[in-house]
């Protein structure tokens, strides 16, 4: 049989592991996606990417809004105007009974 390990000491590494507290889930998390979060500033320069000048206040706004689905879709319908509405027009109405 194998001897029993020494109470007073704690050199072991199950005995090490045992004493710190355990890694949870949650408090990981927390630090991934929770409050605890840090947030971090991605400049393309730093991740190889073609380095450009920050962007202004008013190239922010306007990039917001033209991302925006309220302009995105008010451009559809005047697409879909404009490349509907003259071959629309230009074609002769059909009557119900050509059907």
């Amino acid at each position: 049989m194998a001897a029993a390990a020494p109470s007073g000491g704690a050199s072991t590494p199950e005995a090490v592991a045992s004493a710190e507290a355990p890694l949870q889930y949650s408090l990981l998390l927390q630090y991934l996606v929770g409050d605890k979060r840090q947030p971090r500033l991605l400049e393309p320069g730093n991740l190889g990417g073609i380095l450009s000048p920050a962007k202004s206040e008013e190239q922010k706004m306007i990039e917001r809004a033209m991302e925006s689905c309220a302009f995105k879709a008010a451009l559809a319908c005047v697409g879909g105007f404009v490349l509907g509405g003259p071959p629309g027009c230009s074609r002769p109405p059909l009557s119900s009974h050509a059907f």
